[in-house]
């Protein structure tokens, strides 16, 4: 399975449920196949409407191929996972190559809301992401809610645009206001 996992800091973080009989909280484990890398969890029991279960977060040091282990008296359960960039929204020159568009927002009640965003780029028609470029800390100076942000390009020529625009004519590289 192929999962974005949150950027958090330098890390990824990833919310995965656990559903143990007896209820109980399984010990996790993980490592990369394919580099070096650490992995850590925190696991907590959860209650809602349909009983009790255990929420746990995943933290994943760098993008990769994952093996996650859980265990729980006698039981285990292991699968394997891609963490890495998925685009929100994409656009493609043929039928391999394209650019994607991630991006997340701190968005303040009372204050002007602030973006990162990232390019990213794929030539085997989007089953694997890198990434190109992006920006980091724009401010929406007198917004108000979550600022529309949008993706289009025409050969090396990038525009991430909507409440505001930012052009790259190097491939999503380097941008400008």
């Amino acid at each position: 399975m192929h999962v974005a996992g949150t950027p958090v800091g330098p890390a990824w973080d990833l919310k995965f449920p656990w559903f143990t009989k007896p209820s109980g909280l399984p010990q996790i484990s993980a490592r990369r196949l394919d580099g070096p890398g650490t992995f850590s969890s925190d696991v907590n029991h959860a209650l809602d409407s349909r009983g009790a279960w255990v929420v746990s977060s995943l933290q994943f040091s760098t993008p990769g191929c994952w093996e996650v282990t859980g265990r729980f008296q006698s039981s285990t359960l292991t699968f394997r996972v891609a963490i890495g960039p998925v685009p929100t929204s994409a656009v493609f020159a043929n039928q391999h190559d394209g650019l994607g568009l991630t991006f997340r927002c701190n968005v303040p009640s009372a204050a002007d809301p602030t973006c990162d965003f990232s390019i990213l780029s794929s030539s085997d028609a989007g089953r694997t992401w890198s990434h190109v470029g992006g920006m980091q800390g724009i401010a929406y100076a007198g917004w108000r809610g979550y600022p529309d942000i949008e993706l289009a390009a025409s050969g090396s020529d990038v525009w991430v645009w909507g409440t505001r625009t930012f052009a790259s004519h190097d491939g999503g590289r380097t941008f400008q206001d």
